[in-house]
């Protein structure tokens, strides 16, 4: 199955989502069509340059196949390339180490959010997240898609102990379609275990008991099904044993 249907993207109009962009430019690149990719990247350059710096990460497809990580290497090199000769110099400087990719901005914030919670300054904390996740919005590729989740799971988080609850249930909920959608299922059994403790404080019995289910799920999925067994027994989840089906 192709990764991305190039025909299929609505009579070659410009792209708004570098997410999407990416993904069609790799379908071709790596199909070596070429042609066909520099087109596509020669009708897309502000949004290809815009997002350069968060498509140096390789997709999570190709992270276990070194011939691809290879060609996607090459891919990126040759995108800088072209970008150069239309007037974007900023991605080969990013490949030179001359120019702040926007990565290393999130970074930071991370690095921020972690000292801000060592002071116990949870509002300035959830400043840093909110203010990365405000810029991640204007970008899409492999290097927000990773990140992104970690960003609404730690502001989930801040929002629970502070007693935000409404605010901590928004932002976990956004975890939960990311680290699904990434099928990154260490994530997931975090991420359901917040779920089911701001329901508990929020008094919803329905909702604890379905998502302590499905944490419990995803524990077995990982190899802990005897951790699983215990805290279904401390719950009153039955069966206490094996896989539950839930809707």
């Amino acid at each position: 199955m192709p990764y991305y249907d190039f025909g299929q993207q609505r009579d070659h109009e410009p792209y708004e989502d570098g997410g999407a962009l990416l993904r069609a430019l790799w379908e071709l690149y790596d199909a070596g069509i070429r042609p066909g990719f520099q087109q596509l990247l020669k009708e897309n350059l502000a949004l290809a340059a815009h997002n350069f710096g968060v498509w140096l990460f390789f997709p999570l497809e190709i992270v276990d196949d070194q011939p691809a990580i290879q060609r996607y290497s090459t891919m990126v090199t040759d995108m800088a390339s072209i970008l150069a000769r239309s007037g974007y110099q900023e991605p080969v400087q990013l490949l030179a180490g001359l120019s702040e990719n926007p990565m290393t901005r999130w970074e930071h914030a991370f690095h921020a959010y972690e000292d801000a919670v060592k002071r116990y300054e949870f509002g300035e904390a959830a400043e840093f997240l909110q203010e990365t996740l405000e810029e991640m919005r204007g970008f899409g590729g492999p290097g927000v898609e990773m990140r992104r989740p970690y960003a609404h799971e730690r502001l989930s988080w801040v929002y629970f102990i502070t007693g935000d609850l409404e605010s901590a249930e928004l932002n976990a909920h956004a975890a939960w379609r990311e680290f699904k959608a990434l099928e990154y299922t260490e994530g997931l059994v975090g991420i359901t275990r917040r779920l089911a403790d701001v329901a508990r404080q929020k008094q919803d019995t329905g909702a604890f008991k379905r998502w302590m289910t499905i944490h419990t799920n995803y524990l077995i999925q990982i190899g802990h099904a005897e951790h699983a067994a215990s805290v279904r027994r401390l719950n009153g989840i039955e069966p206490e044993e094996g896989h539950i089906n839930i809707s």
